[in-house]
């Protein structure tokens, strides 16, 4: 124990030929608990000196064979000891020229036998000090050190799991984007050929199999909605949801989910009255993102519709302040018990097994719009009485600065909406009070007429401009190419079907030009993103419409299509009259 102590203590080295000196000093130093080394010569100095380390040296001038000053400049001219001070000790009386060689020689100060004991503890106690501060240092250097090989080795593990991170979000990201594909192909038959059949143009069916097409076709799009909201509630886990902030009227918006709405309002056994109430305080345009707006109002407004036997449902719009306005959905359903509240936006979870029985659903919209209100800055919230209703309040920003399309709002150009609690203004046409709430089944019994009227011209107009154009169809299901021939078989088409993109190359190189590429993205030999890169490439095919028609929804394939130059993009499984609308502003354009 004695000796690891001695290891920690403070070494000094005196070096003196008179024994009695020594004595001196090691009494003198004494209560500076130091680790007195002793020298009695000038060689036996320079052997101690390249043995220990020590903070301070008391060299005695005169002594034989090797003087101090020669003992001095040899511990000062290697480079392990040359750190070392040296004062000089002598009992000769203080002379200037003495005193200047001994300076000369590397020493840091001077002291005259015989030596005051104080002067020299003080002495002592300086370069004792210094040293002390110069290890404290030296352990501060090397925690440093120690703590930046740490933290090195931190940013390499942060690095590595933010690689791995980033590989497992690639991964998960291709897995929905297959898993889109590969549920999507399928019900792009499904639904496709059930509207086909459900149009009945030969008159080869009765009512009653129409009315069975009727049933396929809207139970593939309730099926299409699930695996979309699994898709969705995926992506958010994901983080790979992305915010597309634009400027838009937010009546317009309202007023196109309570048109979507109404059928299935007016359907119930009692019909529920679908209202919209704006206030006068909005400005006309806001700017958020309008398809997950959207897509949370309208799972909040078919989530009422759904648990309100009889009464009413009402969409209420106010400004709460400059910067943020609240959109609540109310209805006269069935409320939801208190205990239950907190975990109504769980995802898969809803009030209990005697609801989803009755209702049915899978408990994922309430949880998709809570984390939608989320990205759009927002904030939501409800209340609820048990057999009395229950109400959905979301708040969000007017201006929200987000997104890769932001675009600014002027928001002192805004005009003020007038209060109205109609579901659409048109309906004062037809005489009735904008003030009065119109129920549903009176929506529907007013628009009949004028829908199928401007419906059938549409078609006309389609049927006008899509006549002996041909189309160039790049697809390697077989499934899906029946289906698009025959959804466009009364349009007079001549489709030219290629089974990959090298096929599609080889086509537009040997014939003549299509006015019209429909391109798949997902197959062999060539896909459909390198397929366009290449048609872009030669200046004769450039100006060539291209719609690309795929079952993935990912946004980042939607970006890559149009940026290699597709010209619109239509995502499976396909509405006829949408693709056909499509393909007809394409090749007017």
């Amino acid at each position: 124990m004695d000796s690891e102590n001695k290891q920690v203590r403070p070494r000094i080295l005196i070096v003196d030929d008179d024994a009695n000196n020594l004595r001196v000093f090691e009494r003198t130093l004494e209560p500076l608990n130091l680790d007195i080394i002793k020298a009695h010569s000038g060689q036996q100095a320079l052997e101690v000196a390249h043995r220990h380390d020590f903070f301070l040296i008391l060299m005695d001038v005169q002594m034989p064979d090797m003087d101090g000053f020669e003992t001095a400049t040899l511990i000062l001219g290697h480079p392990k000891t040359r750190h070392i001070p040296i004062i000089f000790v002598t009992a000769i009386a203080k002379d200037e020229t003495f005193e200047f060689k001994g300076y000369e020689n590397g020493a840091v100060d001077y002291l005259t036998k015989p030596i005051n004991d104080t002067f020299l503890i003080s002495k002592v106690s300086v370069f004792l000090q210094l040293w002390q501060q110069r290890q404290s240092l030296l352990e501060n250097h090397k925690e440093v050190e120690q703590l930046n090989q740490e933290l090195t080795q931190t940013i390499a593990e942060l690095e590595i799991a933010r690689n791995a991170a980033e590989d497992a979000s690639k991964l998960k990201s291709e897995f929905l984007s297959n898993v889109s594909h590969e549920l999507r192909s399928p019900l792009n038959a499904i639904m496709a050929l059930s509207q086909i059949l459900s149009k009945n143009k030969n008159d080869t069916l009765s009512q009653k199999e129409v009315n069975t097409v009727g049933i396929i076709h809207r139970s593939g799009k309730e099926l299409m909605r699930l695996i979309d909201d699994i898709l969705d509630l995926a992506k958010v886990e994901a983080g790979m949801i992305e915010i597309e902030v634009e400027t838009f009227s937010l009546q317009n918006l309202l007023e196109a989910i309570v048109e979507q709405q109404a059928p299935i309002a007016a359907a119930k056994t009692q019909p529920l009255n679908l209202m919209l109430q704006v206030s006068d305080q909005l400005p006309t345009m806001i700017q958020t993102d309008p398809l997950r707006l959207s897509q949370i109002i309208r799972n909040l407004v078919s989530n009422a519709i759904k648990f309100t036997p009889k009464g009413s449902v009402t969409i209420s719009v106010k400004a709460l302040s400059p910067s943020h306005f609240s959109i609540s959905v109310s209805d006269t359903g069935i409320g939801i018990k208190p205990e239950n509240l907190q975990s109504i936006f769980e995802a898969f979870k809803q009030e209990d097994a005697s609801v989803t029985r009755r209702f049915g659903g899978t408990g994922l919209g309430l949880s998709i719009s809570s984390n939608m209100v989320q990205l759009l800055d927002g904030k939501i919230h409800i209340q609820s009485e048990l057999n009395k209703g229950s109400c959905f309040t979301v708040e969000l920003p007017f201006n929200l600065v987000a997104g890769k399309k932001a675009v600014s709002l002027a928001n002192e150009n805004s005009q003020p909406i007038p209060y109205h609690q109609s579901q659409i203004q048109a309906e004062n046409k037809k005489g009735v009070d904008s003030s009065t709430s119109i129920s549903a089944s009176t929506k529907q019994a007013i628009q009949p007429l004028q829908e199928e009227a401007l419906e059938l011209e549409a078609a006309h107009s389609i049927a006008r401009v899509l006549a002996n154009k041909t189309i160039l169809l790049v697809e390697d299901n077989l499934i899906n190419v029946e289906i698009i021939k025959g959804a466009l078989e009364d349009f007079e088409l001549e489709i030219i079907v290629a089974e990959n993109g090298q096929v599609a190359l080889d086509k537009l190189a040997q014939s003549n030009l299509p006015d019209i590429i429909l391109m798949d993205l997902m197959m062999p030999v060539m896909d459909g993103y390198e397929a366009i890169e290449k048609i872009r490439e030669n200046s004769q095919w450039q100006a060539l419409p291209i719609l690309v028609i795929t079952a993935s929804k990912m946004s980042t394939t939607k970006e890559l299509c149009f940026e290699l130059g597709a010209n619109d993009y239509l995502n499976k499984p396909v509405d006829i009259d949408v693709l056909a609308n499509k393909i007809s502003k394409l090749v007017c354009a």
